[in-house]
């Protein structure tokens, strides 16, 4: 009798644990707008600095431009690859409209997860494979794991998904800082070439203030290209790869206790190891 209470018990919190799962969706992302907002604000700031000043039009040169932003753009083109900058290109976009995952959330959701199948069976998770989007590292993983692939096996596929994932993620931020570091120095090539004219024609005053304008404006383009926008860019990438890092980390230990039927409260106390204090889970009170 005591069996038959205890199947029961566990039957019904099978069926909460289900609607749990979808609760927690693992596909819930939060919006992150604080590259956008930064841009916005940097560009009003320098906008109306120079409308203040009263002469805008001293502040744009097609020279300067072309000098700063043609030279960074060749100098990172020199370094990196065609496939470099098309895959740097969609990582830039997807800071502009990044949506990242709460890793709190990410690691009750692997908890969750971890009781149904081992009070179910890995063959009843296959049901939740529909819930991640096609070919991503936790339907791949999961997929496995309900395929029967030992622990180490699947430890070692998912691992070098991971690494590989780490390495991308390396280059395109590498490209980033390396146009950010271009950038002051096509802003000083531009000023040495400025000086060069405006020396060149110390005989025709006319020339000495075009000349200048060069000069200072190539330091000033790159000066606020890499400095301001560039740079940051690339702390966000930083930023960005090693919370996705972290997320990954969080359902390849959540898929290896799954793989080994590990009781689910021990997953949670691994999940707390990775996660810093005010992220850390208490699911089972």
């Amino acid at each position: 009798m005591a069996q038959l209470l205890d199947t029961t018990s566990r039957h019904r919190k099978n069926i909460n644990l289900s609607k749990e799962i979808k609760k927690f969706d693992f596909k819930n992302k939060s919006a992150d707008y604080m590259t956008l907002l930064g841009i916005a604000i940097s560009i009003s700031i320098i906008v109306s600095v120079v409308l203040l000043g009263g002469n805008a039009h001293s502040f744009f040169d097609l020279r300067s431009a072309l000098i700063v932003f043609g030279g960074t753009i060749t100098i990172t083109m020199i370094s990196f690859s065609w496939n470099d900058f098309r895959r740097t290109g969609k990582v830039i976009w997807r800071t502009f409209t990044n949506e990242y995952q709460i890793p709190r959330n990410v690691a009750t959701q692997m908890v969750i997860l971890a009781e149904f199948g081992r009070a179910n069976g890995l063959i009843s998770l296959e049901k939740f494979l529909d819930d991640y989007v096609d070919k991503s590292f936790m339907k791949k993983g999961l997929g496995l794991v309900i395929d029967g692939t030992p622990p180490k096996e699947l430890d070692e596929l998912l691992t070098s998904q991971i690494e590989a994932m780490e390495y991308r993620h390396w280059k395109s931020t590498e490209l980033v800082k390396k146009a950010a570091d271009a950038a002051p120095a096509m802003g000083l090539i531009g000023t040495l070439i400025g000086l060069v004219q405006m020396l060149s024609n110390l005989n025709d005053p006319s020339q000495i203030g075009p000349s200048m304008a060069i000069a200072i404006l190539t330091t000033l383009y790159g000066a606020l290209l890499g400095n301001m926008f560039l740079n940051p860019l690339g702390i966000k990438l930083e930023r960005n790869s090693r919370d996705e890092l972290l997320i990954m980390k969080i359902k390849l230990l959540g898929l290896l206790s799954i793989s080994k039927q590990e009781n689910p409260r021990k997953l949670e106390h691994l999940m707390n190891t990775v996660l810093s204090p005010p992220q850390r889970i208490n699911y089972f009170k």
